[in-house]
């Protein structure tokens, strides 16, 4: 529902029945505030509704706290220039908004951190060869380092401080390589979620929650989110009721003048939302039960923060795949139960204001979405059954006419994909689990190749069963996931480990084809490179030991970064090494 500004007079009568938030309507100044907390007395109803939600909802979680539980068995479901190289950045959810990672290159250093996250190492790199620059310890040992970007001699590193539970955006001049200079600091309330940048804007995400055991209705800035210091004002909150006693802060930062420029707060927002060129999308957590999501849309502007509009739909989202935006409007697929309680799926087609255009509901019953990829007008998208077989259906839906959807072919397979990656022109790779038919156990990762030449007819190309392997790092972070479109290798981080063997039969190796360039499988963290031929299948290219003492932690922050002929993986337990991509044989 697209929503326009009324007079204050009538918008109060309207806000409780149509569920607009608050903030949008009131321009009131919140006064002068000194630091972050303050004590002031306001008639501000925006600020009233957000104590309002944080009261009622400090009173539910009293009364959970009470309730005495009976133990139940549960098992969890699983820059650059002409004279540098091409090289490949992080893997990213959207063309044209660019994600922070743990490591970053512009193609001639690559930036990286150490195993604490507090030192920061740069490395000279070309054509295999490796030179370290210095290692700086760059901050306070209360400052938890999360991210970094790289554009031309300026560093941005975001993270938190434990100590005041916010997040800190520092910019750092690496003109001198040896000795890189703090140059301004910004501070926003809340534990540092992501972030994202177009062109010289930085967008970045906190999650704050309001200590339900220290607040009081005098003083706002025990339920309401600052920035730099400030109370954020009414006109930038939006406040939904009986939503979840907590907040995502946004804020647009200007990377040239190094300050805020716009600020949001979302009373119950989803900690990670989905970003598109034009808009940020999240969904609002309420802490009452209800089959539907309220999803806002927050227009970017070049950095001016403007809330949009609203809508609602049946389930949520999985997580920022599972929503697109596209040619003027926005397709998603959710999760959710019907009347009867049985899980079901649907497929969304909104436009620009957040109305419905179309939907297909009832799909996969008792099936839950596990991953999904909008490539144009056609989505691809895979459900997972939660009771008696437990297969992997991926679908493919046209969607080129948005009143009109259409499914136009589905695959069943074993277990199910968990991230799915175009490879090529005319195929999908899916990464995944292999999971018991009878028990739904996840038994090890699978990689599938599908031929999507057709979405009308989709094939099953091939899929391996890699049983030596039970855990990827894509699957659980995308950014860990490198893919080089020169050759089509692929790469992330992974546990090796002794396949499980039933008593009934013998072992026998039917993982990826293991190259001459790949070490023997041992049990260890391995950061493997793998690629695909449509005759031999899925190949091990690289096996790269990260050491068995490595921690789970570490394994979780090695990158490969292809830069040119070569590729270097940043590990920061180890350093960084590199290898050629001909023959992925060690060069430096």
């Amino acid at each position: 529902m697209n929503k326009k500004k009324l007079s204050i007079v009538i918008a109060l009568s309207v806000l409780i029945a149509v569920g607009i938030p608050y903030g949008i309507f009131l321009h009131k100044s919140a006064g002068q505030m000194d630091g972050i907390r303050i004590d002031i007395s306001t008639d501000d109803t925006t600020y009233k509704e957000a104590y309002k939600n944080t009261d009622a909802y400090a009173e539910h979680m009293k009364e959970l706290s009470m309730i005495v539980y009976e133990d139940v068995e549960y098992t969890a479901e699983a820059p650059s220039s002409d004279s540098r190289p091409d090289y490949v950045d992080t893997n990213v959810r959207t063309e044209g908004v660019a994600e922070p990672d743990a490591v970053k290159t512009d193609g001639e250093y690559i930036y990286m951190t150490d195993t604490e996250g507090t030192s920061l190492t740069i490395y000279k790199v070309k054509d295999g060869e490796i030179k370290s620059m210095g290692t700086n310890q760059i901050l306070e040992e209360d400052h938890f380092f999360r991210d970094l970007y790289i554009s031309g001699d300026t560093l941005i590193v975001l993270g938190n401080i434990n100590r005041t539970g916010e997040t800190f955006i520092n910019f750092y001049d690496v003109s001198d390589k040896g000795n890189p200079k703090l140059e301004k600091t910004l501070l926003q309330d809340g534990y540092y979620s992501s972030s994202r940048v177009i062109g010289s804007k930085l967008y970045t995400f906190s999650y704050k929650n309001i200590d339900l055991d220290n607040y009081s209705e005098n003083n706002i800035g025990s339920y309401v989110p600052s920035v730099d210091g400030e109370v954020i004002h009414p006109e930038d909150l939006i406040v939904y009721p009986n939503t979840l006693g907590s907040y995502l802060v946004v804020t647009s930062v200007d990377t040239d003048e190094q300050t805020f420029e716009s600020k949001k707060a979302v009373m119950g927002g989803s900690a990670l939302p989905y970003v598109s060129e034009n808009a940020i999308y999240t969904q609002i957590n309420r802490w009452k039960e209800t089959y539907d999501t309220t999803l806002i849309k927050i227009e970017l502007g070049n950095g001016n923060l403007a809330f949009k509009c609203d809508g609602t739909f049946k389930g949520s989202l999985l997580n920022d795949y599972s929503i697109d935006e596209y040619n003027g409007y926005v397709r998603f697929v959710t999760s959710y139960q019907n009347d009867g309680g049985s899980l079901r799926n649907s497929l969304y087609v909104l436009d620009e204001n957040l109305e419905k255009v179309s939907v297909i509901k009832e799909l996969a019953p008792n099936e839950t979405v596990k991953s999904a990829r909008f490539m144009g007008d056609i989505v691809y998208f895979v459900t997972y059954k939660v009771v008696e077989q437990f297969y992997d259906p991926l679908f493919a839906a046209d969607l080129s006419d948005p009143a009109n959807p259409k499914i136009t072919d589905y695959v069943e397979l074993p277990g199910f994909s968990g991230y799915l990656h175009p490879y090529g022109d005319n195929n999908l790779l899916g990464i995944g689990y292999n999971t018991d038919e009878s028990t739904g156990m996840i038994l090890n990762i699978k990689f599938t190749m599908f031929d999507t030449t057709d979405p009308f007819n989709i094939k099953e190309e091939c899929t391996c069963n890699f049983r030596e392997c039970q855990m990827a790092e894509v699957l659980s972070d995308r950014k860990s996931f490198m893919y080089n479109p020169k050759d089509g290798a692929f790469g992330f981080g992974t546990f090796i480990t002794e396949p499980y063997i039933s008593p009934d039969e013998e072992y026998e190796y039917t993982g990826p084809v293991l190259t001459e360039s790949a070490a023997p499988l041992e049990k260890r963290y391995s950061y493997m490179v793998f690629d695909y031929d449509e005759k031999q299948g899925f190949m091990i290219r690289l096996n790269a030991n990260l050491g068995w003492n490595a921690r789970g932690y570490d394994c979780h922050k090695v990158r490969g970064i292809v830069i040119g002929d070569y590729l270097y993986i940043a590990n920061p337990h180890k350093g960084l090494s590199s290898y050629d991509t001909t023959t992925y044989e060690l060069a430096n």
